[in-house]
């Protein structure tokens, strides 16, 4: 693994968890909405019913999930964390901080900094370069 893919996948981590708790939102307003059932309609018959009990289930199962993924997020940002310290550039460190840890985009990353865009660009080039040599 490559010092850029690493930082990518550290970063992946954050993105996948948000999706983990759109999914826990989505269930738990699903859970919410549950309405009680018409016996005055035909029945229809085929299919498995799905009651309460299975989706709390279900919400307990992602919940359990995401808080292995949270400590797993949280493990490997301090790991990336303490390497990236190890660049002597305090610029470098900021840009791949912001850029990986905190996931910032480039373009909020050179607001921040008060840099243009490309300059930016070539910052991350050359902290890329030296986290490389570390990692």
């Amino acid at each position: 693994m490559t010092a850029k893919e690493y930082l990518e996948y550290v970063r992946s981590l954050d993105t996948r968890l948000r999706i983990k708790e759109l999914e826990i939102t989505q269930l738990r307003n699903d859970i919410c909405s549950i309405q009680a059932l018409d016996y005055t309609k035909d029945r229809i018959s085929g299919g498995s019913p799905v009651d309460i009990s299975d989706k709390i289930a279900r919400l307990d199962e992602l919940i359990r999930a995401a808080n292995e993924e949270w400590d797993e997020l949280i493990a490997e940002r301090e790991r990336a964390n303490t390497r990236i310290r190890k660049l002597e550039s305090i610029k470098q460190q900021e840009v791949l901080t912001r850029r990986f840890i905190y996931n910032e985009k480039w373009e909020v990353i050179a607001v921040k900094m008060s840099i243009t865009w490309q300059s930016v660009w070539k910052l991350y080039y050359r902290a890329l370069k030296s986290f490389q040599k570390i990692f």
